[in-house]
């Protein structure tokens, strides 16, 4: 009587497990669904709220101009602006914009 009583406990307590495993799991799924659905922050990897071309985002000015110092100057493949060009204005100042 007490084997009987041991073994429904225990396929309970798997029943739970399972049940729990599956409700992870599917939570799981959906975090990380949200996650893919931002962008990250080339310089530090917080969330980036703005944007400088196809291949750059950022979360702050700060990370965008360390990172456009040390390298994305030479392989941004955002068009300069002709106004920009004119002044000699290439570069940090106008190469963010809010991705809002």
């Amino acid at each position: 009587m007490a084997t009987r009583s041991l073994e429904r406990d225990l396929e309970r307590a798997r029943a739970d497990h399972t049940s729990e495993l599956e409700t992870l799991n599917e939570r799981n799924r959906q975090e990380i669904s949200e996650t893919k659905k931002k962008q990250w922050c080339y310089d530090c990897e917080a969330e980036a709220i703005y944007w400088c071309c196809w291949n750059a985002a950022y979360c702050s000015t700060e990370c965008q101009q360390a990172h456009w110092s040390r390298e994305h100057k030479k392989n941004c493949k955002r068009p300069v602006r002709r106004g920009d060009r004119e002044r000699g204005e290439e570069g940090v100042r106008h190469s963010i914009k809010s991705s809002n």
